[in-house]
């Protein structure tokens, strides 16, 4: 078996997660942000960029610098999202909890006076 990379090949082997991601949910993902997203909500533990960067394959080049995991995840630190402490990243479950409860209290707001509120298709963004 011939390898077009074999130092990749062995970075994979020596750097076997502790829980592998499941890669159907990565590979639908719609762009790499959101491939980081679920790896980190599907782990449910704390995440290196490195672990991000080998457990999203093809999605994220492993070859990146892990710098940009954090450029990535820039906005979602800053919402609250993802959780930041010494050098891994969490996907922090209660804060999209409470941005989904935020979103059910406005739409039911908006029904109450009148407002008819559709939920969006991917084309009209």
């Amino acid at each position: 078996m011939t390898t077009a990379n074999p130092f990749r090949d062995i970075a994979y082997s020596l750097m076997r997660p502790s829980a592998p991601v499941a890669l159907q949910a990565v590979q639908q993902s719609s762009s790499r942000t959101e491939c980081i997203r679920e790896i980190l909500r599907q782990s449910g533990r704390p995440m290196s960029a490195a672990e991000i960067l080998f457990d999203a394959g093809d999605e994220v080049p492993y070859t990146a610098n892990t710098s940009l995991v954090s450029m990535l995840l820039k906005w979602d630190i800053k919402q609250g999202r993802v959780l930041f402490d010494d050098g891994r990243y969490t996907w922090n479950s209660e804060a999209a909890a409470a941005e989904a409860a935020a979103v059910r209290v406005a739409l039911k707001l908006l029904r109450k006076h009148g407002y008819e509120c559709k939920p969006l298709s991917a084309g009209t963004i």
